[in-house]
């Protein structure tokens, strides 16, 4: 009845404040309680996507409501289980995960599965050229939402149809100034915004008994749209209801264009500059047969913020979706810049 998308064993690197174990509940919903235990500690509550919308959150593009829309694509019975890296019964090496969920009808399921902790993030640079002896995702990053799998034959990273929102797949170490560099190409251009890649800088909660965190903070998101525009982004508690301190900064919508085709593949170098207190990230993208520009296409940067205001003071490179058919990246490597 519950299952776990990267399976019952799995294996995590520092890449951000949270270790992500997503499942699924097969059961009657909405779910009465849903907790799990580490390592037989406490009892902690997790949320599992319900089968009621919200009417306190924001309208979202497709107008459902609900805690994890952007975390779980709306689906009944997904959970994403955020454990956080500081916490006291996380072990270095291998630890033991109990999931309790009484489901709609009070009738109890749990699941029993371990998963090995390494608290030393990757280090640059890092490589991602040949994928074929690759036998799990988890041996190269971290899916923090959405599920993501290996093509061998094409020497790829993609995510799993159907694509949810915001499913994000954690490449790189936290970090300050960082570059990335990747091939990229697009499926069928049926997404309103097509993400490329992201500098993630965590989440945050709404309220602590939520059991998620929605707040989407970034300190460098690169996208596309279907008829050519392109926009980066940066963000602090994005989609949180409620805090008078979330902020959001981006490229103009309509200010840059760049043309882009279905089944092209195109390079990519996105860049992260953090000095002091402000950031700012920028990319550019190119058809791969032909030379790179020497303009940035799009930028943002957090110059504008009020000082008072709270800033992500790390971020990891991840490969970032929004919706859409299947994107595949390739030929990817990562690199820290000289200005930390």
């Amino acid at each position: 009845m519950i299952q776990l998308h990267y399976g019952d064993a799995q294996r995590f690197q520092r890449r951000h404040a949270d270790i992500n174990l997503l499942g699924y509940l097969n059961a009657p919903l909405p779910a009465i309680e849903s907790q799990y235990r580490l390592n037989r500690g406490q009892a902690t509550h997790f949320y599992i996507e319900p089968l009621e919308k919200r009417t306190d959150l924001p309208i979202y593009a497709d107008g459902l409501r609900t805690a994890g829309c952007h975390r779980l694509r709306h689906r009944p019975g997904w959970f994403n289980i955020e454990i956080p890296i500081n916490c006291s019964e996380l072990l270095v090496g291998w630890n033991s995960i109990e999931i309790l969920i009484n489901d709609a009808h009070q009738i109890r399921h749990s699941l029993t599965a371990r998963f090995h902790w390494n608290p030393v993030p990757p280090s640059f640079p890092l490589h991602f050229q040949d994928l074929s002896h690759i036998q799990s995702i988890q041996d190269i990053g971290q899916a923090v939402n959405g599920l993501f799998e290996i093509d061998r034959t094409q020497n790829t990273i993609r995510p799993v149809h159907p694509v949810g929102a915001d499913v994000l797949l954690l490449l790189g170490p936290p970090g300050r100034s960082q570059e990335a560099q990747y091939s990229v190409e697009f499926g069928a251009l049926d997404g309103i915004w097509i993400g490329t890649s992201d500098f993630f800088a965590g989440h945050l909660a709404e309220t602590p008994d939520l059991g998620i965190k929605p707040g989407y903070c970034t300190n460098g998101l690169a996208t596309l749209d279907r008829r050519g525009g392109v926009r980066s982004w940066m963000a602090w508690g994005d989609n949180l209801a409620n805090n008078s301190q979330s902020w959001t900064v981006s490229t103009k919508q309509g200010a840059k264009y760049f043309p882009i085709e279905a089944g092209v593949k195109y390079r990519v170098r996105h860049q992260l500059r953090m000095r002091g207190l402000e950031a700012m990230s920028r990319f550019r993208i190119w058809p791969i047969q032909q030379r790179e520009p020497s303009q940035w296409l799009c930028g943002a940067t957090t110059a504008k913020i009020p000082r008072g205001f709270p800033r992500n003071q790390l971020a990891s490179f991840g490969l970032f979706q929004y919706f859409g058919t299947p994107t595949q990246w390739s030929d990817i490597s990562l690199y820290a810049l000289d200005d930390n």
